[in-house]
């Protein structure tokens, strides 16, 4: 069930056009999603988005300019784990969960840190999703994402498929921040 909150959330999410802004391979301004050309042209722009969809919660993340847009992502696992508690930001124990605290319209984040420290990681924003317990175990909550692929709405298995034993191996994390 998903509630007035979680609607919001949902509305919110679909208004920043992700499938239209903060596209692969482009030089994006990390805030919006729209090409920059003094931008770095990035294969990925996941950190970007979330960073830009926790901004218009006035939810603090670990965002540009206190760390560069390349290999955000896995900073933002670090960070997450580290520091993230003094921002609001809580651990949550799996997807199902993760799904739960979205669809009651708090900010949820699943982020993988590649253990390669020269490669990147991946992070989305866990977005309101009617979809049912079983499916959510099978496949994970469903997300909202830029990647090497952009997506309103996909699974989490779908959108970490880039990096391979990511879900397989439980290495996904989810942090959920309360929002008022």
């Amino acid at each position: 069930m998903i509630s007035t909150r979680g609607e919001r959330l949902a509305a919110v999410l679909a208004d920043m056009e992700v499938e239209n802004r903060w596209l692969p391979g482009d030089p994006v301004d990390w805030r919006t999603g729209d090409y920059d050309p003094a931008a770095l042209p990035l294969r990925s722009h996941c950190s970007a988005f979330v960073a830009a969809a926790c901004a218009r919660f006035d939810v603090y993340i670990l965002r540009p300019p206190d760390h560069p847009e390349s290999l955000l992502s896995n900073a933002q696992c670090e960070w997450l784990a580290s520091a993230g508690a003094e921002h609001g930001w809580e651990p949550v124990t799996d997807g199902t969960r993760a799904q739960r605290l979205a669809n009651r319209g708090h900010l949820v984040v699943a982020c993988y840190k590649n253990p390669d420290e020269e490669a990147s990681g991946h992070i989305a924003v866990v977005r309101p999703s009617a979809k049912r317990r079983a499916l959510i175990e099978a496949e994970g909550p469903d997300v909202i994402q830029a990647g090497g692929v952009n997506y309103e709405e996909t699974s989490l298995v779908n959108a970490f498929r880039f990096h391979p034993g990511a879900w397989s191996q439980g290495l996904i994390r989810y942090y959920c921040h309360r929002t008022r």
